[in-house]
């Protein structure tokens, strides 16, 4: 929330400047004109003041426009998230509004995508027409992309390659296109299946969600994600404590449903497991039926009566259940990294360090995930990390059977040279099948 709201007034002082400019332009132009001599004869003319006013003010906008593209480029691409662009269309610099595609220009398009991520590299008109069978003749392909150079949907690597897409003509080709996903492909729906199906019957909570992760990168061959479902809307149903030895407490939270959650703690003081079976009562009968995001807030002032537990105990234990409330890396399984090493995107070990930086942490990328529901696809700069600006993200949000608001996320991340549809309906077809496997 507070990087949008940076944005939005990062954006709303650039829009400042530019009317300042424009103020000053028009400001300029109505001062020479009344220093020269055609004031004279025109004040007396009602109709040629109004036309002077509106040349004047033509000519003012026209120079800004000129004089501030690339401030206009900046506001266009990066300040779109908090709709500043929008306004821009809305107005403000209709000038700049962007032409809409013709259909010639969306079929070069749509193909142009689908060539490039088989490929791999820059596509000519020639190689278009050979692979895609258009109907059209090279020349008639080269100008739709140069009109869609122009446009911004495809640029040109270098004068004598051919075109790619933009981050803005992958987008165009993802909200056109993924309206219509199939289902997938049978051969990768039944790998997915039997390999998830093998992890479950190891019965682990986190050995599923790992080996989720693996099978989703090694089909997508990109880097797959793996959030595992958040407790923040669960409704708490029981916790139970055991004594390990050596300070040590595993804390055991079910969530109705029958979801749970197994911590070790770490304690201070010694404490038995009589102790501990009074305060699991204690706890069961304060928090019963609180959903977690309650609990968070409230646990402290219900534990007040501590009964013959020592309070750092206690506090060990609320703490624990705090967190379960709150994203972390932990929860975030991550496979196929090597995937995204092999990439031509990132054969620049510079390009790639970032990336893998993130990945590790994990605490950015699980926090990111977390907020996405639904089917989400961001591209490049539309991610908040600079480290993901050469990459694309494709995730899916699932609830546990049986768990209301229980939600996690599943997801790949790879180049923004990737199979969209294809791993749209991979990341829906496993998180279709988590619902039912994590609980």
């Amino acid at each position: 929330m507070a990087l949008a709201l940076a944005d939005l007034a990062l954006g709303l002082a650039l829009l400042l400047l530019l009317g300042l400019a424009f103020a000053l332009a028009l400001a300029m132009r109505v001062g020479s004109f009344l220093a020269s001599n055609n004031f004279k004869v025109v004040r007396k003319n009602k109709d040629s003041i109004v036309r002077f006013c509106k040349s004047a003010v033509k000519q003012a906008g026209q120079r800004v426009l000129t004089s501030n593209r690339r401030l206009l480029l900046y506001l266009r691409t990066s300040v779109s998230s908090v709709s500043i662009w929008r306004l821009c269309r809305w107005g403000c610099f209709p000038a700049m509004a962007t032409s809409p595609l013709s259909k010639r220009e969306i079929q070069v398009l749509l193909a142009l995508v689908k060539a490039h991520v088989a490929l791999g590299v820059p596509v000519g008109s020639q190689t278009l027409n050979q692979r895609e069978d258009l109907g059209v003749s090279s020349a008639t392909i080269r100008n739709a992309l140069a009109s869609l150079e122009e446009k911004g949907y495809v640029s040109q690597p270098h004068v004598s390659a051919g075109r790619i897409p933009s981050e803005k003509g992958y987008r165009f080709y993802v909200q056109r296109c993924m309206a219509t996903a199939d289902a997938g492909s049978d051969e990768a729906e039944i790998t997915l299946r039997q390999q998830l199906e093998a992890a479950q019957q190891e019965g682990d909570y986190e050995e599923i969600l790992y080996q989720l992760a693996r099978t989703i990168g090694d089909l997508s061959n990109q880097l797959g994600l793996v959030l595992a479902p958040r407790f923040n809307q669960g409704i708490f149903h029981k916790l139970e404590l055991w004594h390990l030895g050596q300070r040590r407490l595993l804390l055991v939270v079910t969530i109705r449903g029958g979801l749970t959650k197994s911590l070790m703690i770490e304690v201070d003081c010694a404490v038995s497991q009589r102790d501990l079976e009074a305060l699991s009562r204690l706890f069961n009968e304060r928090l019963h039926g609180l959903t977690m995001a309650e609990i968070q807030n409230a646990v402290e002032a219900r534990m007040v009566e501590l009964g013959p537990v020592p309070r750092p105990v206690v506090e060990a234990v609320v703490g624990q259940i705090e967190g379960l409330a709150i994203t972390r890396g932990a929860d975030l399984h991550v496979s196929g990294t090597r995937n995204l090493c092999l990439k031509p995107e990132f054969d620049d070990p510079s390009h790639v360090a970032g990336l893998v930086d993130l990945v590790e942490k994990k605490d950015i990328l699980a926090q990111l995930m977390s907020e996405r529901r639904g089917v989400v696809i961001t591209i490049g700069s539309e991610h908040r990390p600079r480290a993901m600006g050469r990459c694309s993200m494709v995730t899916a949000s699932y609830e546990v059977t049986g768990a209301k608001g229980v939600i996690g996320v599943i997801g790949v991340i790879g180049p923004t040279r990737m199979p969209y549809r294809s791993l749209v309906n991979l990341v829906n077809c496993a998180a279709s099948r988590a619902a039912n496997l994590i609980c």
